[in-house]
């Protein structure tokens, strides 16, 4: 438990996914905050969603991959408009370390978001790729959408392959704090840790670690 081994780390295939119901998430609203995951996509889809809060009716938050191989973040900040960052392999001036996010191979992502035109800010392997996307906080406190892993509303945009360590704090991490979390199992800081989902199969399997009390329970069909 103590290193960072994601070996052990569920495999999500189709219609897998992990979720915890809005109503059982408590104060889970990040106006600014970190979404951190390893992740290990095994195809790379149109869409392939890590982690978020997303429904079709309301909307708050999703990071996922995208058919380009690249890594983006949707947010809203009124719960049905939709502002958007990310990065493209080669493209612009953020192009990805490694020229891609291949399939089949480990990665380290996620996105920093604070209030404000341009600081939506996305990572790779704890290098900061550039911020960008309109301002606005995320819409989170009274969003109806449940939190989910491995798929967006209703097992729709299915991520195929392993999803390992998952963090979400309401606050913005330091570059070096996310440069750290790189190589760190437990989380670098516990202040404004909002879920710590290490989802190691057979082990801690989709328990909240932080002491939030947000466990997460497996749907189509059970993977644990």
């Amino acid at each position: 438990m103590a290193t960072l081994d994601p070996s052990h780390s569920y495999e999500f295939g189709l219609n897998d996914a992990l979720e915890r119901a809005a109503a059982d998430l408590g104060a889970l609203a990040i106006a600014g905050g970190t979404v951190l995951a390893h992740s290990r996509p095994t195809t790379i889809g149109v869409t392939n969603v890590i982690a978020g809060q997303w429904t079709a009716g309301q909307r708050s938050w999703v990071l996922f991959y995208t058919g380009a191989q690249a890594l983006s973040m949707y947010w809203s900040p009124d719960g049905s408009s939709v502002n958007s960052h990310g990065i493209v392999p080669g493209g612009g001036s953020d192009p990805l370390p490694h020229d891609a996010v291949a399939a089949d191979e480990w990665r380290f992502v996620g996105n920093t978001f604070t209030t404000g035109a341009g600081n939506n800010q996305m990572f790779i392997d704890g290098t900061p790729l550039g911020a960008g996307g309109a301002g606005g906080t995320l819409y989170g406190a009274s969003s109806t959408a449940p939190l989910r892993f491995g798929s967006s509303d209703g097992g729709a945009e299915d991520y195929l392959g392993q999803i390992f360590n998952v963090m979400i704090w309401s606050d913005v991490l330091t570059d070096e704090q996310i440069a750290a979390q790189r190589t760190s199992f437990k989380p670098v800081t516990f202040t404004n840790l909002q879920g710590w989902w290490p989802m190691l199969s057979g082990i801690t399997d989709g328990r909240d670690m932080s002491g939030n009390g947000r466990d997460m329970a497996a749907v189509n069909p059970p993977p644990w």
